[in-house]
């Protein structure tokens, strides 16, 4: 499976942490869309000529120019390839709706596409941007159905379980994430974030689960409840003795 640069578009080996084109760092962001351009061969003919000259204009980082050529070839024939990579297109332009529009009829038009796991992670994406986490979760889900090794769902997932508060939930997942993903430089942002997420919230967890001792309810609320003011050290002396 190969990567496309969040920059320019190119289309990268897996293992590239360097964009070959641009020279960019590679999935800088957490959450990276992605495509697959070995779906089937190129059309034949005029049809063929436009899909490469849309591909070639997006790895330009013409984004423009590759929506108006992918328009042009699907008014002609709706193929899943281009109706994917224009997805694409509109969500590196964050034009969500239209992400979300392409990546749906994708879905609909080849329902046992072989690659279709990784169209549900960008329109799971996409979905989670808007804040819609329960068609997130589901697009989540159902491509970790189809491809159970396939780490970035189970990353994205672990992120729509954190922001609802789901912390057991996240961690699951946040865990099988680590557990499948590649030791290479295109994955070592995630793996990090996945690591110091799951420190956070045990760390989250294990203080919510804490008995107040009574006449300790302030000094509890500074250390663990985020206030600004400082602990006199008499007392945290006290409370650290108390709790250990």
């Amino acid at each position: 499976m190969n990567i496309y640069c969040p920059k320019c578009g190119k289309e990268n080996l897996e293992e590239a942490s360097i964009c070959v084109d641009c020279k960019s760092q590679l999935r800088e962001k957490k959450h990276s869309i992605v495509t697959k351009n070995e779906f089937r061969p190129f059309e034949e003919g005029e049809l063929g000529r436009l899909h490469l000259m849309a591909q070639k204009s997006a790895e330009a980082g013409d984004l423009k120019k590759a929506i108006e050529l992918y328009s042009t070839l699907l008014e002609r024939k709706p193929i899943f390839e281009a109706i994917c990579n224009r997805g694409v297109c509109y969500s590196r332009i964050n034009d969500n709706d239209k992400a979300l529009a392409d990546f749906s009829w994708a879905i609909e038009l080849e329902p046992q596409q072989p690659g279709l796991y990784v169209i549900l992670n960008n329109r799971g994406y996409i979905y989670q941007t808007n804040n819609d986490y329960t068609n997130a979760l589901a697009d989540y889900n159902s491509s970790i159905r189809l491809n159970p090794r396939y780490p970035d769902a189970y990353f994205n997932r672990a992120e729509v379980f954190r922001e609802l508060g789901q912390n057991t939930e996240a961690i699951d997942s946040y865990n099988s994430f680590l557990r499948i993903a590649p030791h290479s430089p295109v994955y070592k942002r995630l793996i990090e974030d996945a690591h110091r997420n799951i420190s956070q919230m045990e760390g989250k967890e294990k203080h919510q689960n804490l008995t107040v001792p009574p006449g300790y309810e302030k000094e509890f609320e500074i250390l663990f409840g985020g206030g600004n003011t400082p602990l006199p050290q008499s007392n945290k002396k006290k409370w650290w003795q108390f709790w250990k």
